[in-house]
Order: C-alpha cells, then sequence, then structure tokens
C-alpha cells in the first residue's frame, strides 16, 4: 500500500476491523483517505453478528466482555467511536464519516459527499447509483429491543455523531 503513488487509480475495502488499526494506518499510508460508514450504536448492539466484540472487545474495553451482552456491544462501539474521533482530530481531512442512515435517507446527497472526497468524476447519474443502496430490514431495529442505559459521556457521543441520545 505504500507504494502507490498519489493519483493512481483509487480502490479500497470494507473491512471492519479497520477501525481498529486505522491510527496506524493513518500515520503509515499518508494518502489513505477512510471513508467509515457508521450505524446507530444500538443497532449494532443487536446485531447477531458479534465478530468484532469477540476479537476486539476485551482488548478496546480493557475489560472482559460477554458476546451475548447488548450493553457490552454498545459500550464497545462507544469505544471505537471514540477513539476514531480522536483520529478524525489529526486526520479529518482524510476521513469521511457517514451515517448509514444518511445512506438511506438522503442517498443521492450522501453519494455526491463521497464523491467529493475521493475527488472523482463521475458521468452517470446519480439516480443510477442510489438504485444500488437498499435498507436493511435490520434498520433501527434497537426500537424493537429492550431499552440500553447510555451514560453522560455516550449520549454526548451520541450527539456528536449525529444520533439523537433518546
Amino acid at each position: 500500500l505504500a507504494h502507490i503513488e498519489s493519483g493512481q487509480t483509487k480502490w479500497g475495502w470494507k473491512e471492519p476491523n479497520t477501525l481498529v488499526l486505522l491510527p496506524y494506518l493513518m500515520a503509515a499510508l499518508p494518502q489513505l483517505q477512510y471513508i467509515h460508514v457508521l450505524r446507530d450504536g444500538r443497532d449494532m448492539a443487536y446485531s447477531q453478528n458479534k465478530n468484532q466484540l469477540r476479537l476486539w472487545g476485551n482488548c478496546v474495553l480493557g475489560r472482559p466482555v460477554d458476546i451475548n451482552c447488548p450493553q457490552d456491544a454498545l459500550d464497545y462501539w462507544c469505544e471505537t467511536h471514540r477513539r476514531l474521533l480522536s483520529v478524525m482530530d489529526q486526520h479529518g481531512h482524510r476521513i469521511l464519516l457517514i451515517r448509514l442512515e444518511s445512506c438511506i435517507d438522503s442517498t443521492s446527497e450522501t453519494i455526491t459527499r463521497v464523491i467529493d472526497f475521493l475527488d472523482v468524476k463521475h458521468h452517470g447519474s446519480l439516480e443510477t447509483l442510489s438504485q444500488v443502496v437498499s435498507k436493511p430490514p435490520s434498520l433501527r431495529r434497537y426500537r424493537e429491543n429492550p431499552r440500553l442505559a447510555l451514560s453522560q459521556d455516550q449520549a454526548e457521543l451520541f450527539e456528536k455523531l449525529g444520533y439523537q441520545a433518546d
């Protein structure tokens, strides 16, 4: 990756674990642009996919975690996103944060943000690109589950990330 020159074809990968390694990647790869699609942490707390919590939970939270505990999953989400904001303080111009809910609710505007961020030319219609985006059936699943407790710090983090901490 370090040998890719500026101006070459852009490419990417979808790897959720990148978030844990992001500070190191940003430091090692000065041309790296990172797009982080986040989803409401309460939705993630009720996800059946426990891979990140299982792999990184103990390390990130500094304590044992129960991968079947939604509160532990929420705590993990909050801590990783606190760390993301810290990396953004240093490399903000190279990081684009997009909420999944915005991809669904404002698809064309979100696609335009990505195109502008990457400084790429797009000659097709936004409408055509927008048709690729579909709403996952599990979106806002947290509303159908027991309410999770947010600490004051977590509530402030939610607000910073564009979510209502209700």
